[in-house]
């Protein structure tokens, strides 16, 4: 400012000195400015010392010379005088029209110049709106050179972009030429090989400097046939081109040129142009930086949405941010109630909810402290409860983190349902095994007992009934009814023959045998849920009532202090999945429940339950043969009993019997 002011009076720039600084570490910063006055100020000094020396000569020469000598003296050093003052006025305007008129030429320079700053600071603020939010590289470089052509004075402008393999320089975008110019860039390859000639193109992409090419004609030699062509049809005679550089990269490069070559190029374009090239190399790997963000994002969101298991992304607040398609079928919400709305504990029971929230919290501290692997109840949106296998790991660098959930509530539920097959097979050859061996020793049994009651008559036959073994003999034979009568059950067990199969409706035998109990046992309160149109079955009425008759007897003393006995019939079908662990045909059953209300019974208790000569009672109370039996005999029917028992929460037998389409037989048809 202070050179300018000097150069508005004298015409030249004034010299300033920085003699001291303050940031060289002196105490103060020191200018000397000094400048030359301009001619018309050496003229008024000389005119002021001619004054005074034209009044000193008069007043002396009034003493020396005569007096009309002095008067002509006098006369002539006014008219010099006056001559003189008459020149330095004339110099001093002339200078003073100068100075107007640098000062005018100074003002439509400032406006000029202000004008320049203006559209460059407009097209800097344009370019970073414009660029900041382009994610095209080609769209991006189109928008450059429509910016540059709307705020720049430069008459043509290019960019040329590097290919893949860094050997060859592409155009990508202009302004200023003809359509038909336009297709022909496009389609020409304009620096095939950076490496092969040094032109001003790959002088300044390979060293990174900008040229100011003042007459192309100097690099004809460089040039190809197809480039000298290309250059010809342009016009293009003296340009300005400079590097898009990135981090020490080439990119590629920025040229403009003027068809006017009269107008000079000057360090302000090469300026003003750099700093285009850096927006434009900045944007550029922006650009390319977000073009990979995009393809690895779509690329980590295709996995996430295709994934068969449902999958999340969870916030540190608990929030759910992203759900895929399976997480949705799992939880029944869409993801526009999920995501952002709801948290991940909403479907976590309670038992598994502190567990999982100091997992939660520990992993976001220490991502290795807490594990990533486990098994936990989800409810869905329908009340549901499944189980889960959870595994969750953080995402790097942030505090979300990414949780996979696959049900396992159908794997799980077979797991059960086959250990319960397993058990129930097992149980089932077991008995059959055991039945085996219990038929061959009640029949060895019962031959020996045959025996024994044979002697035993023979010997009461040959004495008098006062004869003092009488008593024995008739104890011999008690023992041998009541053997007889274990080795039955034996039998029944052992899968004895069905001795008088008859088609039955089930709901007679019961509600028969269970008056007769209940007026035994008047502390039980007996309850018939018994339905109307039951299916027939066939079955030993007999052996049916000696079932039904243990399964009272077994209800009655788990309920020493009186209780509620159930007993219900309905009929059901079976399929192949459920009757395959027990060894018979699916189809129509008749279902018989016996519940009551007594102590229950433990798991290795239940599993026992039908083991013949296992009992829970006292020493010489029980035999251990009645729910053997009544297993035997249901089993020689073709049927099923299970038992299905809680501590505390009473037992319920159930009997599967197979119905049968024969028709009743009335007592009296019978008779």
């Amino acid at each position: 400012m202070l050179e300018s002011l000097a150069a508005l009076h004298s015409g030249k720039f004034a010299r300033v000195e920085h003699e001291k600084c303050m940031h060289k570490g002196d105490d103060f910063c020191q200018y000397i400015i000094s400048w030359e006055h301009p001619p018309f100020i050496i003229w008024k000094v000389v005119l002021n010392y001619a004054v005074l020396l034209s009044i000193f000569i008069s007043v002396m020469s009034f003493f020396v010379i005569p007096l009309s000598s002095w008067a002509i003296s006098v006369s002539l050093d006014i008219f010099l005088v006056m001559i003189l003052a008459v020149y330095v006025g004339f110099r001093e305007k002339r200078e003073l029209v100068r100075i107007v008129e640098r000062q005018s030429n100074a003002a439509w320079d400032l406006l000029k110049q202000t004008d320049i700053h203006y559209s460059n600071l407009a097209l800097i603020q344009e370019l970073g709106q414009a660029i900041s939010s382009i994610l095209d590289i080609n769209l991006l470089c189109k928008t450059v050179m429509n910016l540059m052509h709307k705020r720049l004075s430069y008459d043509r402008g290019l960019i040329l972009l590097a290919g893949i393999d860094r050997t060859s320089l592409r155009f990508i975008a202009g302004y200023g030429y003809e359509p038909e110019f336009d297709t022909l860039l496009t389609q020409s390859n304009i620096i095939p090989d950076i490496r092969a000639k040094k032109t001003p193109l790959t002088e300044t992409f390979i060293d990174q400097v900008p040229n100011i090419v003042e007459d192309i004609s100097d690099f004809n030699e460089y040039l190809t046939e197809e480039q000298r062509i290309l250059l010809q049809k342009a016009g293009v005679s003296k340009f300005i081109c400079v590097p898009i550089v990135y981090e020490q990269i080439s990119l590629g490069v920025l040229c403009v040129d003027n068809l006017d070559s009269i107008k000079p190029f000057t360090q302000s374009d090469v300026n003003l142009l750099q700093g285009i090239a850096s927006q434009i190399a900045i944007s550029i790997n922006n650009a390319s930086f977000f073009k990979k963000i995009q393809e690895n994002e779509q690329r980590y969101r295709t996995i996430f949405e295709n994934t068969s298991n449902a999958t999340v992304i969870i916030d540190e607040d608990m929030t759910i941010v992203l759900a895929n398609t399976e997480f949705e079928k799992l939880s029944g919400y869409s993801r526009d109630e999920l995501e952002g709305k709801m948290l991940w504990v909403d479907f976590v029971r309670e038992q598994d909810l502190e567990k999982m929230k100091d997992f939660h919290c520990s992993r976001r501290i220490n991502p290795g402290a807490s594990s990533s692997r486990y098994e936990f109840q989800f409810i869905d949106r329908q009340g549901n409860v499944k189980d889960i296998y959870l595994a969750v790991d953080m995402i790097p660098a942030t505090k979300q983190s990414v949780a996979s959930l696959l049900d396992i509530t159908e794997r799980k539920r077979s797991e059960l349902e086959k250990k319960s097959l397993e058990r129930q097979l097992q149980q089932a050859q077991k008995m059959e095994s055991i039945g085996t061996l219990a038929g061959g020793i009640a029949h060895d049994f019962n031959n020996l007992l045959m025996g024994i009651q044979g002697n035993a008559s023979l010997l009461m036959l040959d004495i008098d009934a006062s004869h003092q073994f009488i008593e024995r003999l008739k104890n011999i034979e008690l023992y041998v009814r009541n053997g007889s009568e274990l080795t039955k059950q034996l039998l029944g067990f052992a899968r004895g023959g069905k001795y008088a199969a008859k088609p039955t409706v089930i709901n007679e035998l019961i509600a028969k045998s269970s008056e007769m109990f209940g007026r035994t046992k008047k502390e039980i309160s007996i309850h018939r849920k018994l339905q109307d149109d039951i299916w027939t079955v066939e079955v030993d009425r007999g052996q049916i009532d000696q079932v039904l008759l243990n399964l009272y007897v077994n209800a009655w003393q788990a309920m020493p202090g009186g209780g509620d006995l159930y007993l219900e019939t309905r009929n059901e079908v079976l399929d192949d999945i459920f009757v395959k662990a027990y060894g018979v045909k699916p189809g129509k059953f008749v279902k018989i429940s016996v519940s009551d209300t007594g102590v229950g019974i433990d798991e290795s208790t239940r599993i026992r339950v039908f083991d013949p000569f296992f009992s829970t009672k006292e020493m010489g109370r029980g035999t251990g043969l009645g729910l053997a039996s009544a297993y035997g005999i249901i089993k020689n029917h073709g049927g099923i009993i299970d038992v299905y028992s809680e501590i505390g929460k009473g037992s319920t037998f159930v009997i599967f019997l197979p119905a049968s389409g024969a028709e009743v037989i009335s007592k009296d048809v019978e008779a």
